[in-house]
Formats: structure tokens, sequence, C-alpha cells
């Protein structure tokens, strides 16, 4: 399938969906923010965080295979920490580093073998 068409069915649907759920929880935003600087950050949030996101995910699957772009996207948490270590001075923890290189010695051994178990 297309990977815009993809996206947007994704998007639109998941937007409805939390949509409608706000609405019957009708849960306010946090008191005495800014409600346009609130906005913002949502649309944000929802266009470089699901849109490009979820647009990138569809056309590395057409053009890496599923395979190799899920293996790459199994790298989304380590990048995650480093981020927000370098732009939120966030620490780092024993657990998160070694979660990390869990996951970045996985997809060095996938990349290796093509997820070829040993013989």
């Amino acid at each position: 399938m297309n990977p815009r068409l993809v996206g947007a069915l994704c998007v639109a649907l998941s937007a409805a969906s939390f949509g409608a759920m706000a609405i019957f929880a009708r849960q306010a935003y946090a008191g005495g923010a800014d409600v346009t600087a609130v906005l913002l950050l949502c649309f944000a949030i929802a266009i470089v965080c699901t849109v490009v996101a979820m647009l990138g995910l569809f056309v590395g699957i057409c053009h890496l295979g599923a395979a190799d772009a899920a293996t790459l996207s199994t790298l989304e948490p380590v990048v995650t920490i480093v981020l927000a270590a370098i732009f939120l001075g966030e620490a780092f923890t024993p657990l998160q580093i070694l979660g990390g290189a869990i996951v970045l010695t996985a997809v060095v051994w996938l990349a290796r073998t093509g997820g070829q178990l040993p013989a």
C-alpha cells in the first residue's frame, strides 16, 4: 500500500479515537497554562512525533522491507534516552544503560547475521 495513505489513515483514526476519549473524559489541561501555547505544543507533538514518525516508518518499510525497518525501529528507545540526556539534562540510570546495550547488541547481531540463528 501507499505509505502516505496508510500513515494518513493511522493518524486520522488515532486522532478521532483520542479526541473522543478526551471529550468523554472531560479532562482539563494544566491550570494556569496559556491555551494557545498548549494547543501549539499539542500540534507540534502530533506532527513531529506522530505524522513524521509514522510516515517515516511506512516509507522505510517500502524501501527497506518490513524486517529491516522493524529492526531499525528498535533503536527508538535508545535514541530517546540519548536525546533526553542531551536536550533535557536527564541522567542515565544503570538499567537504562544495560537496556540500551542489549538493544544495540541485538540490532548489530541482526544486521550482521540477517536474523539467522547460529547453527
